[in-house]
């Protein structure tokens, strides 16, 4: 395979081409397609900036226990906890802090649901008070929100409780 410039600051071919020397931008790189290595162009050499790290991929969805290996993420693993029928102060997450994923009512809500955990643009801890009548997906899931405080739900009207689930995961 020859060299190949795709850009004015990128080139690619494989490890055994001779890599060009003139006319180079600072800081080009190469990309060895066989090799998958990333060289960078200093002025006077191609230094490697890049090796790829020789581990596989965890599929997504499993847990991912090496230090230097990557994620394909593919769905939002997490913990599911279902409200009780009571109106006192629920712990959600087991400790501080924590990612809140989701909230879901399977009908509306009678009364009011309190979320505390969350944090304001300041860091301040903040509550969040869910209206009457709420129903669905009340807080889509797809996007973390850190609690840096230890995630809690109180319902105003216990009754709602097995109706109401909460998505969420520790770090």
């Amino acid at each position: 395979m020859a060299v190949t410039q795709i850009k004015n600051n990128l080139y690619i071919g494989l490890s055994t081409d001779t890599k060009p020397t003139t006319g180079i931008r600072y800081k080009a790189q190469f990309i060895e397609t066989d090799t998958q290595d990333i060289y960078l162009w200093l002025g006077a050499s191609w230094d490697i900036n890049y090796t790829k790290v020789a581990e596989q991929s965890v599929i997504g969805g499993e847990r991912n226990g090496g230090t230097s290996n990557n994620l394909d993420v593919t769905k939002h693993e997490c913990n599911g906890t279902i409200l009780q029928n009571a109106t006192t102060v629920q712990a959600i997450s087991l400790g501080a802090p924590a990612y809140l994923m989701g909230i879901q009512a399977h009908t509306a809500l009678v009364g009011t649901l309190t979320v505390v955990g969350l944090t304001d643009v300041v860091g301040a801890a903040v509550s969040w008070v869910i209206p009457v009548g709420a129903v669905g997906q009340i807080l889509p899931p797809g996007n973390a929100r850190r609690c840096e405080t230890a995630l809690t739900a109180q319902l105003s009207d216990g009754a709602d409780g097995p109706f109401v689930i909460v998505d969420w995961r520790s770090l």
